[in-house]
């Protein structure tokens, strides 16, 4: 293919291109090496009317802006090139969809080309292609990529599930294409059961209602207990990076601690029984403002935290080589005077957490059914006004207790469907 020569300006390259992210060391370096042993592989044009559209090549196309920034020349198919030319090869007659599947099969040999960028790409071949079978398109990209026919019809199916879901923040901490894809799967698997669930509309034990809880039809003076794990108010869905589970709920201070405000007084004044006990969650930080609100609210509040020790399920919050932070906060109050079933320590220890998190702020079932045992009798009712993953049911079913929750995010209220349907 002969080397052309235009004026590097004038050549478009659409914002919608597959590479988005550019290192500018690794920039800088390739045009250090153009200028040292000269351009082996020009970039890649198609045009377009009167013009010249990028096809394959942007990094080249960059690095050789950079040198004409710098009045440098470099060699060339033995030409001496001057700024402002560009050499490059022209392709013609080639579609926007054809154009695509070059640039991918280009890219998609780079190690540094990220997944998103990936399935994006598939995502806008399966656009252009919609016209015809899904199978044919797999053909195509087979051909042009090595891929097998299966393996191009799979990553084209996979980025099809996925593509409208990149800004998800169940996606946000997946490192590649088939965690991403595991992660929608999952969520679609939920949201199927939910809705079969829903339409079910068969009599429960425990219950769950989706939504504000200050919008639910909550029966008065009717429960026994409170357990309630509320956002902390430590901007936690920013932690996502910690951990393979994602916060996403808002974990905004002040909404926060306005919550748990509404939530001690609610409590206090509408749900709970003569006698009643309240478990809350809570960031050491907050235990003092919480713990004063609570005693204006009418609860008896126990002076200091109850402290959960929970062994190796910590993280570091300062990295490796500081303290790993394995402890986390209670809040204990009652209503009436009401007593515990035992007489416990305040250092809760030995909680066993095998079960799978389903979201980053889980807490384990044991710890929920610990608390509950010693709040409730056979019987009792307990509710959770932020019930998450639903944690609450099983641990009502182990304890012979009746479980209410509500949970703002459909996504968890999902969860908590499943959990609540497991326990029934």
């Amino acid at each position: 293919m002969p080397v052309r020569l235009h004026n590097t300006d004038e050549v478009i390259v659409a914002d919608t291109r597959i590479r988005r992210k550019f290192d500018e060391t690794k920039i800088r370096e390739l045009a250090d090496d153009i200028a040292s042993n000269g351009l082996y592989h020009p970039p890649v044009l198609r045009s377009v009317g009167e013009t010249y559209h990028l096809v394959a090549g942007e990094r080249r196309l960059r690095a050789i802006k950079l040198l004409q920034q710098e009045k440098r020349e470099f060699i060339c198919d033995g030409l001496t090139i001057s700024p402002p030319l560009l050499p490059f090869n022209l392709i013609k007659d080639l579609s926007d969809a054809d154009a695509l599947e070059v640039e991918i099969n280009e890219n998609l040999l780079r190690v540094d080309l990220d997944w998103k960028d990936v399935v994006s790409a598939r995502a806008r071949l399966l656009e252009l292609r919609k016209e015809q079978p899904l199978s044919e398109t797999a053909k195509e990209l087979a051909e042009t990529s090595g891929m097998s026919e299966r393996g191009a019809h799979d990553a084209l199916s996979r980025a099809a599930a996925i593509a409208p879901h990149l800004d998800d923040p169940a996606l946000k901490n997946a490192q590649s294409e088939a965690q991403a894809f595991r992660a929608i799967s999952k969520r679609f698997e939920l949201e199927l059961t939910a809705e079969l669930l829903k339409r079910e509309s068969r009599e429960t034990k425990h219950k769950l209602f989706l939504g504000d809880y200050r919008k639910q039809e909550i029966p008065r003076n009717y429960f026994d207990a409170i357990i309630v794990d509320p956002p902390y108010g430590i901007s936690a869905e920013h932690f996502g990076n910690l951990s393979s589970n994602v916060h996403e709920y808002n974990d905004d201070p002040e909404y926060a601690q306005s919550l748990m405000y509404q939530i001690l007084r609610d409590g206090f004044a509408l749900w709970t029984r003569e006698k009643a006990i309240l478990f809350m969650f809570i960031d050491i930080e907050h235990f003092i403002p919480i713990r004063d609100e609570a005693a204006k609210a009418g609860w008896r509040v126990f002076r200091t935290p109850i402290v959960w020790a929970k062994g190796n399920q910590g993280f570091p919050p300062w990295g490796p080589y500081h303290f790993t932070r394995n402890t986390e906060y209670i809040l204990y109050a009652t209503k009436g005077n009401r007593m515990l079933a035992q007489t416990p320590s305040d250092l809760i220890s030995g909680i066993p957490s095998a079960q799978e998190k389903l979201h980053a702020a889980q807490k384990p079932i044991g710890l929920y059914t610990y608390l509950m045992k010693l709040a409730c009798q056979p019987g009792d009712r307990v509710i959770d006004p932020c019930c998450g993953a639903g944690t609450i049911f099983p641990a009502a079913n182990a304890c012979g207790t009746e479980a209410w929750g509500v949970e703002i995010h459909e996504d968890m209220y999902n969860l908590a469907l499943t959990q609540m349907e497991s326990a029934e």
